[in-house]
């Protein structure tokens, strides 16, 4: 139950006409797993209104931050929103504003890392993730927010100089010997040498296809319907152009990562639980064979055409993903109010640019003997 001093009851009973009557303490609440908005579950708890026909029973309601993330297009992401839930492609939009958004609530949950091992979980995911590539309509919508510069791309061009910039500020707000020696690893990510890894990695990306990417997609940025028909991609804050191995090798890395270690800094890597080969072959075929009948063209022989090109540069792309993501955890942090006891993200940022590290010389080595369409 909430009160009316409480904004999430003045939020929704103001903004969903089917709620306007609606009192606070036919309300409650709770909060649900959010990285970069506040999100809550908002249920209508009143059974007689519930037997009355008033509806929907159940909404999310997400708070975007004061602070605008710098990292990402908030307009952005409310247009993707906006198409894909007009196209029955996503959740359902019942009300938006620059404050906050009512979504549909999704009758499932989000996935547990383990299960991106399930092969006929599997399957749906590149499927769905297929059809999101090569949405032509979500892919106009990108390109007028980034023309068509990839992701990857402009991951180096502008937020590689961001932390060139700020590096010294970052230095002299950490304090304890764990901290300082972090950064000092990190700062690798500064220098002209790391610059001339990162760009000469995207050169075996150059010929690879840019489609309408997700550029986050991992096991809590996916939802499953809880009758298991049904699978979903979330939270679109950094859908971009971007080269078409990047979505499959930023799930391939996500099976490394756990987002629910109970103690501090709450994430966890494990590189055994990484998928094989067998398995990253076996995802790569379903998006092939999804993209073959999106093209018309015979599944089989598209897939046998098709898929060492594309393992190769999924190889490629890794180092550039965890990079990324190294890049983001720095530039996410307000240094200012930095607690080393409660922000994970210094430590995050750390097991990314470890990542990057492992991956980097076997990706430079890579030798495709097939040609790249």
């Amino acid at each position: 139950m909430i009160s009316r001093d409480d904004p999430i009851w003045s939020m929704c009973v103001s903004n969903l006409p089917s709620w306007s009557g609606v009192g606070p303490e036919s309300l409650s609440t709770s909060r649900m797993l959010g990285m970069s908005n506040t999100v809550m579950g908002v249920v209508l708890s009143d059974p007689d209104l519930i037997a009355q026909g008033v509806g929907p029973s159940k909404v999310i309601l997400r708070i975007f931050p004061e602070k605008t993330n710098r990292t990402a297009d908030r307009k952005r992401e409310q247009a993707v929103f906006t198409y894909l839930s007009k196209a029955g492609k996503g959740v359902k939009m019942l009300y938006s504003c620059p404050e906050f958004r009512i979504e549909e609530f999704f009758d499932g949950g989000k996935l547990l890392v383990e299960e991106l091992h399930d092969m006929k979980l599997m399957k749906k995911i590149a499927r769905v993730l297929c059809d999101y590539n090569k949405d032509e309509g979500l892919l106009d919508i990108l390109v007028q927010f980034d023309a068509k510069v990839p992701f990857a791309q402009r991951v180096i061009d502008e937020w590689q100089p961001m932390l060139r910039d700020e590096f010294e500020s970052y230095e002299r707000s950490v304090h304890t010997e764990e901290a300082i020696n972090i950064l000092k690893r990190v700062k690798y990510m500064t220098t002209p040498e790391f610059e001339k890894e990162y760009r000469e990695l995207l050169k075996g990306l150059s010929k690879s296809e840019v489609v309408a990417s997700h550029c986050d997609i991992h096991e809590m940025n996916i939802l499953r319907s809880n009758d298991h028909k049904r699978v979903m991609l979330i939270d679109y804050e950094y859908a971009s152009p971007n080269y078409r191995a990047i979505d499959i090798a930023t799930l391939l890395m996500e099976t490394t990562i756990d987002y629910t270690y109970p103690v501090f800094p709450y994430v966890s890597r494990s590189e055994k639980a990484k998928w094989s080969e067998e398995e990253l072959n076996y995802f790569v075929s379903c998006y092939l064979e999804r993209e073959a009948a999106l093209k018309g063209e015979d599944a089989e022989k598209y897939v046998e055409s098709e898929r060492a090109a594309l393992v190769y540069e999924v190889r490629k792309a890794e180092p550039l993903v965890a990079a990324m993501w190294a890049m983001w955890s720095l530039l996410l942090i307000n240094w200012e109010q930095f607690d080393e006891t409660k922000d994970w993200n210094l430590e995050y940022a750390q097991m990314r640019f470890d990542m990057f590290e492992e991956y980097k010389e076997s990706a430079m080595k890579l030798d495709c003997e097939v040609q790249i369409h």
